[in-house]
């Protein structure tokens, strides 16, 4: 099981394989560019969580929950290389205004080499990694799964130029062709019986044809045209990028660790099945915003740049907050609707990660501005303090239980984003209460949502989850939209404003 996003690049419109030279980049003061590339993200985001979801919900009807939780640790693994020594350096190209050819070839080496010694690493150290987890079978798994490193060094800078140039529609192409090809082969060997190894196949295919067609689809290529002072200057910035994603995937990751170490493989693939739904509701809501959002804020001017900051976040949490609330009510149903019944003690798990997660998508704008404005070794004392505060919660939290492991995971972000929050207001020179301002009407809309389902909940009890699910959720949409009409309108006039500089406009035509 992987949390990763596999994306698949759109031939259509193809320019000439000739690379070229310069590239013209968009406007990321054109609105209407940015409102296209947004949607396009998200439909990036959305579209291929779906098709990634669907395919997780077949293959765990077929394969264990010991292979799951299996597959979660080696993911779990590559996911570590990729966040600290591969990540980092795409992000600071992402990070910058407008990069050059020769800047996307010094971060084209710079990931390659490292994804060949990270890879190299992780294969000699897969009985190292079985032998301290206790679980012998995570060998053989870990080194077919270290290949995903090479993929990632061969994509991620081809990733940052689309994303650059807002390409997002041939990124959504991209993603939908790679599931649903690797999707088709692990279904296809899970129902045959070959457990976790059609798990390692779908991860392995999804990145292969994912590989082939960004290098079909983009007309920038990588060459030798690269400078030292380019090299030092990506390696200078990314490696505060390497140190907060370091920490950052402790705080984000040590839960499977620690299930992995005091709960065993099936507990874990339990707590990774609620895990993976929480990871794709966020995908498909804030990554494609998110990933918008970065260039976007590094284009700002310091005189906009706080309120760009403001409606990121009051824009995000509008759809974030209902949803995430919505399927913590419901996660009984939704449970048993996706995964069948054998899966239902993952409900609680799923009720209580989605909440934390609330916090921790909410706060990437505030990793972004850290990132906008050079101040990554701020980023690394704040995730640095977060890491000591998880490793404590998580230790004393998941002895008791794979449960109350969730419950640590939200006191610990719940603790931590006020922090967070207070560093960027002090950045923007703006009120810390000017944030909540404005995410108080989405919680304010979602508590009361919430508080009319619970008190029609033994109402629906008796009702089949698909027939519950279909009236509430609706319901719920009704009632949080018709709170914010009323608190907040001004928010839900922001929106379709938005949506009129993405739709065709007729009258151009």
């Amino acid at each position: 099981m992987t949390t990763e996003n596999p994306e698949v690049p759109n031939l259509e419109d193809e320019e000439p394989i000739v690379p070229v030279p310069t590239a013209t980049m968009p406007h990321y003061g054109d609105q209407s560019a940015v409102a296209r590339g947004a949607m396009w993200s998200i439909l990036n985001q959305s579209a291929a969580q779906i098709l990634a979801l669907v395919v997780f919900l077949i293959t765990a009807r077929f394969v264990s929950k010991e292979d799951f939780g299996i597959m979660a640790v080696c993911m779990l693994v590559v996911e570590g290389f990729k966040q600290v020594a591969l990540e980092s350096v795409g992000i600071s190209i992402s990070a910058r205004k407008d990069p050059t050819d020769k800047e996307y070839n010094a971060c084209f080496m710079i990931i390659l080499v490292g994804s060949i010694v990270c890879a190299s690493i992780a294969y000699l150290s897969v009985d190292l990694i079985a032998d301290m987890l206790g679980n012998p079978a995570i060998a053989p798994a870990l080194h077919w799964v270290c290949l995903l490193i090479l993929t990632i060094g061969l994509t991620r800078t081809h990733e940052a130029w689309f994303e650059k140039h807002l390409q997002f529609k041939k990124m959504t192409i991209r993603s939908l062709l790679s599931i649903g090809i690797g999707g088709a082969v692990g279904i296809y060997m899970a129902i045959h019986g070959f457990g976790i190894a059609s798990l390692i196949a779908q991860q392995l295919v999804t990145a292969l044809v994912a590989l082939v067609f960004l290098w079909l689809a983009t007309t920038w290529r990588p060459s030798l045209n690269i400078e030292m002072k380019d090299v030092k200057d990506i390696l200078k910035y990314s490696k505060f990028v390497s140190m907060n994603a370091g920490i950052a995937y402790l705080n984000g990751q040590s839960d499977v660790f620690f299930s992995t170490y005091y709960l065993g493989a099936a507990n874990t693939g339990l707590y990774n099945s609620g895990k993976r739904i929480v990871t794709a509701a966020h995908m498909m809501l804030v990554n494609g915003i998110s990933r918008v959002a970065l260039p976007a804020m590094a284009a700002s001017s310091d005189e906009n740049r706080a309120n760009n900051y403001l409606k990121w976040n009051r824009l995000t949490t509008l759809f974030l907050a209902p949803v995430y609330v919505g399927i913590a009510l419901l996660a009984e149903d939704t449970i048993s609707i996706l995964l069948g019944d054998k899966w239902i003690e993952a409900a609680p798990i799923l009720s209580v990660l989605i909440l934390a997660s609330y916090f921790t998508q909410i706060d990437k704008y505030n990793s972004n501005l850290l990132l906008v404005l050079y101040k990554p070794h701020w980023q690394s004392v704040f995730t640095t303090t977060g890491a000591i505060l998880n490793i404590v919660i998580l230790y004393l939290f998941t002895r008791h239980g794979v449960v109350w492991l969730a419950f640590g995971y939200l006191v610990k972000t719940s603790v931590m984003y006020p922090l967070s929050v207070y560093i960027s207001t002090r950045l923007l020179n703006i009120s810390f209460w000017s944030v909540w301002k404005e995410l108080a009407p989405s919680l304010i809309s979602s508590g009361i949502m919430a508080a009319a389902l619970l008190a029609g909940r033994e109402y629906f009890e008796s009702f089949n989850p698909f027939i519950s699910i279909a009236i509430q959720a609706p319901l719920g949409a009704l009632i949080y939209f018709g709170s914010m009409w009323v608190i907040a309108r001004k928010s839900i006039e922001e929106v379709i404003a938005g949506a009129k500089l993405v739709l065709p406009n007729k009258k151009a035509a």
